[in-house]
């Protein structure tokens, strides 16, 4: 479970509103590293259309640079240097089981950072995404299952904001699974780093992996 995980806001022109503890300087460090990586090294989207531009993408990869056998998940909005991101430091031991459904954790930070689809976080914008990751971390220090009677308006909530792009995006698009063998125990490979969009209803509509040592 991710209950002790503390999702974290990362906006590059803010960097004193994350929160502050021990080792914040180097999570902050290792993470905005890892998606500038990510931002130089990816493929060009095969979904063309102008409206994707500032779609979230989700990620995971190892995070032996902040903790040991901790993994660091979220999702990132591209179209900035470095990318505006939503993320969390989880522990190996409760990680696979949740990455590995359809609404996992990624999936409503990414969803969080989709409405609307601007690169400009104003203090409004700011102050919404505080507002959903506020009402995310009590679910998760909570335990309550996704689609809990307490929990159902966040995720109608999250799930039917809606973008441009979203309205492009049928029920019929995408895959229900990962394409990789063994997802989500594959993430494991500390030379990779593993990256994907998805739909409002939860289907995989791009993916791509990087190695994170090039």
């Amino acid at each position: 479970m991710f209950g002790r995980s503390k999702i974290k806001l990362c906006l590059p022109d803010k960097p004193s509103l994350l929160p502050r503890f021990v080792r914040l300087n180097r999570g902050r460090h290792a993470v905005s590293s890892l998606l500038e990586q990510v931002t130089r090294q990816m493929a060009p989207s095969h979904m063309t259309s102008t409206v994707f531009a500032h779609y979230p993408w989700s990620f995971a990869a190892p995070a032996p640079a902040i903790w040991p056998r901790h993994y660091v998940i979220g999702a990132f909005l591209p179209g900035t240097t470095p990318p505006v991101a939503l993320y969390a430091v989880v522990s190996g031991e409760g990680l696979f089981p949740p990455l590995g459904m359809r609404d996992s954790l990624p999936f409503w930070l990414a969803r969080t950072l989709t409405s609307p689809m601007t690169v400009v976080i104003d203090a409004k914008r700011e102050a919404e995404i505080r507002h959903w990751c506020k009402l995310l971390q009590r679910m998760l220090i909570a335990g309550r299952p996704a689609l809990s009677s307490n929990t159902l308006p966040l995720w109608e909530g999250l799930r039917d904001a809606r973008c441009e792009a979203d309205v492009e995006i049928g029920s019929e698009h995408g895959v229900d699974a990962m394409p990789w063998m063994e997802w989500p125990g594959c993430i494991r490979n500390e030379e990779t780093i593993w990256i994907w969009r998805q739909s409002r209803y939860g289907k995989v509509i791009e993916s791509q992996k990087m190695n994170r040592f090039e």
